[in-house]
């Protein structure tokens, strides 16, 4: 067997037609490879088919799945040609809709659900302390009429504790629910805080 010398390696890799030809395809030729594909379909699918959608930042914002602030949205609004397009203006798109006053119900509908939320959540807290307090009390006594006594309290706050905690997560989802609101109704963010 014969070993290949570097110079003989450095030939082969360097001679001619060796190497393959590997050139870049330039992004304009691929913008007009996809314009051409595109003309193809259209072309195929005859006059008859229904025309491409182009999905616009407008249509997000009315659909509700963008958030833009109204300043933005008026400004978007203005600047496009075919306003009638983008569907009937709702009153978070319109310009002026969010005004100071609302700003203020806003942060009060926010920071009700939230103390509303905080009372669930300590009242739980409270009733997870005696339950545990019952627990405890329960395994030390000897007492059959004793441990029957406190075991019916344990049950009883059992029962309210699983009645608040479902009251704090449903409190939650009406915090979350009231973000969701917000966002549709082009509130900025910081109205919630």
């Amino acid at each position: 067997m014969k070993l290949i010398t570097p110079l003989g390696l450095a030939a082969l890799l360097f001679a001619p037609g060796a190497v393959a030809d590997t050139t870049a395809q330039s992004l304009v030729e691929v913008a007009r490879q996809e314009r051409l594909r595109r003309e193809a379909l259209a072309r195929q699918a005859g006059p008859d088919a229904a025309p491409t959608r182009v999905y616009t930042d407008a249509d997000l914002v009315y659909s509700g799945w963008l958030t833009m602030r109204v300043d933005d949205q008026a400004r978007d609004a203005g600047a496009e040609s075919g306003a009638a397009a983008t569907g009937p203006a709702t009153p978070a798109a319109s310009p002026g809709a969010a005004g100071a006053g609302d700003e203020e119900r806003w942060r009060n509908r926010m920071a009700e659900a939230r103390q509303a939320l905080e009372q669930a959540e300590r009242r739980a807290a409270e009733l997870q302390t005696r339950v545990n307090r019952l627990w405890a009390d329960f395994t030390a006594r000897d007492d059959p009429a004793q441990r029957a006594a406190l075991e019916q309290d344990r049950v009883a706050a059992l029962d309210e504790l699983e009645e608040t905690e479902a009251e704090a997560d449903d409190l939650a989802r009406a915090i979350a629910d009231l973000r969701d609101e917000a966002r549709r109704a082009g509130v900025p963010p910081g109205w919630l805080r």
